[in-house]
């Protein structure tokens, strides 16, 4: 989990936001990493967070709406 937040934060810092396709890349950087494999349907398991996440469904998740969902 230190990987995926590192990688979410690395994205936040660049432009302020994270997109899905984004987010998708850090998990799988990371999987790769410790040759895991991901399951099958992944993908839409992290699609459903990321649109629980975005409240203002822009499509890009910034650090308040990260720290709102957390809270």
């Amino acid at each position: 989990m230190d990987d995926i937040e590192a990688g979410v934060k690395d994205e936040l810092e660049k432009d302020g936001g994270l997109t899905l396709k984004e987010l998708n890349k850090i998990i799988e950087d990371v999987a790769d990493k410790y040759d895991f494999d991901l399951p099958e349907g992944w993908k839409q398991h992290v699609k459903k967070l990321f649109d629980w996440v975005d409240s203002n469904n822009d499509g890009v998740v910034t650090g308040p709406e990260i720290e709102d969902a957390m809270a």
